[in-house]
């Protein structure tokens, strides 16, 4: 069933009239009835009275129609160079160009069609209240007794049984897995009960918002790339697990306690009436039993019973999960494409932002043959053909500076336009490993992100994504034993640390916070990485980033704290963990909340030496 899940508002709304649309069936029309039809449209294109006045606007009209239609780039080239081949090889085509348009039907329907093929569909500008058919979250997997609740009333789910905010899902002596709109999947374990809080996305799956709230039972979670101002949260008896960028874990909920165990990255576990008022971060490994108003973090050396065959049979279906949407995205990749060019409905657009939409449309082209290119190991010809998206990059860049003062308005737009469609190809390309050809592409957009950014917020906020993308990468690639492509996911990480401490956090006291806390949480996953190698080169490699990472907390924390001691400094930061040399014997049940890191040790001595 197709979703129109447009608005938040209209959940039920929408539910209701898909029912309504799938009880439509098609027109019927008699023989008769077609060929009369036929015969009167046939009298009348051979007509060869005046044209009527109101015909005089014909390619306004067009055009206000044909501005709500939106279809890929490449579609758009196909049909408009299928047209005007069909054009140019017809005789009736070029007797009229001949006699310069001389007679009347035959002009308007030549000019209808140019019309068409070269205007109505590549340049003319398109309203924004256009409907798209937006990505759907569904049921899938389902075995045993799972049902649905909407508006109060009970549906026996089904695969395929798309979802929408405010739906309870109950699994009894059952289980279902939920394919989000993005990619992102979550596990119900039998007799688990949800709520979806929240439930929303943009047009392109890109932004997302999920809020879901556990009753009672387990509940596995995957989540990939939160890009943007998505967000994914699962709360229970005031404990709310929040996911940074990616995860996976397992939220358990009991009547009285609740339990994250983490298993890839990290997740914050919080605990209040607000969700905040004691917030730790959890990474794999470890995790938070919250009991109370109290978050307790534990190693997880052990498994208790019936524990070990739910984590295992997940792990194994995640890793199948990735390795076929990952053989999807390649394969995709690898069609083949034809190349497109700029044609002069490039330079026939009303406004520069109309402009830039058709290049970056044209790019789309480029993009996918730059894919394919890569994937046939022919890498010059696909970064050939990928230096046509940073040449568009790069002007609209040079133009959106140069409209800021001018006409800012026009600027904004731009500038939504470009980081709009990165964050598409980017999301295209979450599944795409440091392994394979086309992560080379990966790394140029990224790059390309950064080149539009224009402010140290901006741009550091880039690196704390691509910086948490390497660093989950490299852990990755050393568990699949992939040491040198993991090596150099690790210098790429060095690299991004140091660039962070290039911007001036003086007057900017909160984004100096997100740097402390993320360059934190780095060294708590470089440290788990750095105790579970066995080589000593890659032992130093991660100790090199460690190192690097606590620079730059220490330089971040007294540029933004000026003469501010080093305890005052300390209690800014999220340095509470476990990660010390001395916790590598953690037992199962030992609550790891303390020593902290003492990160500061440095700065004392720095401090007392300027002194």
């Amino acid at each position: 069933m197709l979703s129109l899940f447009t608005k938040k508002s209209g959940n039920r709304d929408n539910y209701d009239l898909e029912k309504i649309l799938f009880t439509l069936e098609k027109p019927g029309l008699s023989k008769s009835a077609k060929s009369a039809m036929k015969s009167h449209i046939l009298a009348n294109i051979k007509a060869q009275e005046m044209l009527p006045q109101h015909l005089d606007n014909f390619a306004q009209n067009i055009a206000k129609v044909s501005a709500t239609v939106k279809m890929s780039s490449y579609v758009k080239s196909l049909i408009k160079n299928q047209i005007l081949e069909r054009i140019e090889s017809t005789s009736e085509f070029r007797w009229v160009y001949q006699y310069k348009f001389a007679f009347k039907r035959a002009l308007s329907a030549g000019l209808a069609v140019l019309i068409i093929a070269t205007g109505a569909f590549s340049f003319i500008p398109g309203k924004e209240n256009v409907v798209f058919a937006k990505p759907s979250t569904v049921l899938t997997e389902i075995t045993g007794d799972v049902s649905v609740v909407r508006n109060e009333k009970e549906i026996k789910a089904e695969n395929g049984f798309i979802l929408y905010q405010d739906d309870v899902i109950y699994t009894r002596i059952g289980a279902a897995t939920i394919k989000y709109f993005d990619g992102s999947i979550s596990r119900l374990n039998e007799n688990t009960k949800i709520k979806f809080s929240r439930l929303d996305t943009d047009e392109f799956g890109i932004n997302t918002a999920i809020e879901l709230d556990v009753d009672h039972g387990q509940m596995w979670a995957m989540v990939f790339d939160l890009f943007g101002n998505s967000l994914f949260k699962v709360r229970a008896n005031k404990t709310t697990a929040d996911v940074v960028d990616r995860a996976t874990f397992s939220f358990i909920a009991n009547k009285n306690s609740s339990e994250v165990d983490v298993y890839h990255n990290v997740v914050d576990v919080s605990v209040g009436s607000n969700g905040n008022s004691d917030t730790k971060t959890v990474l794999k490994g470890y995790k938070a039993v919250v009991n109370s108003n109290y978050v307790s973090l534990v190693s997880k050396k052990t498994l208790k019973q019936g524990e070990k065959e739910w984590i295992n049979d997940n792990l194994k279906k995640d890793k199948e999960y990735i390795a076929r949407v990952a053989n999807e995205q390649t394969k995709l990749a690898s069609d083949p494409v034809s190349d497109l060019k700029e044609d002069a409905s490039l330079y026939l657009s009303f406004s520069d932002t109309e402009t830039l939409r058709l290049k970056l449309n044209l790019a789309d082209n480029k993009m996918a043959l730059a894919s394919s290119l890569m994937n046939a190991g022919k890498i010059d010809d696909a970064r050939q053909t990928l230096s046509y998206l940073k040449d568009v990059v790069s002007e609209a860049k040079a133009k959106i500076d140069e409209l800021k003062s001018s006409n800012p308005e026009e600027a904004a737009k731009m500038e939504s336009l470009v980081n709009e469609r990165l964050m598409r190809y980017k999301k295209d390309l979450s599944f795409v490993t440091p392994d394979l050809p086309l992560y080379e592409v990966k790394d140029s957009i990224r790059d390309m992100e950064m080149s539009v950014a224009d402010n140290d917020e901006s741009k550091v906020k880039l690196m704390f994504e691509k910086a948490s993308s390497k660093l989950l990468e490299a852990q990755d690639l050393l568990d699949n034993k992939k040491f040198e492509n993991a090596k150099a996911n690790l210098e790429d990480l060095k690299v991004i640390i140091a660039d962070m401490q290039k911007a001036d956090f003086s007057k900017n006291p909160e984004m100096a916070k997100e740097v402390l806390n993320k360059n934190a949480d780095i060294v708590k996953m470089l440290t788990l990485i750095e105790n579970s190698l066995e080589s000593s080169d890659l032992k130093k490699e991660v100790a090199s980033v460690k190192s690097s990472s606590v620079q730059t907390i220490m330089d971040t924390a007294v540029q933004a704290n000026g003469e501010k001691s080093a305890e005052d400094v300390n209690t800014f930061v999220r340095i509470y963990d476990q990660l010390g040399p001395s916790n590598s014997t953690v037992e199962e049940g030992d609550d790891v909340d303390s020593p902290k890191i003492n990160l500061f040790h440095e700065l004392d001595s720095s401090d007392k030496s300027n002194n």
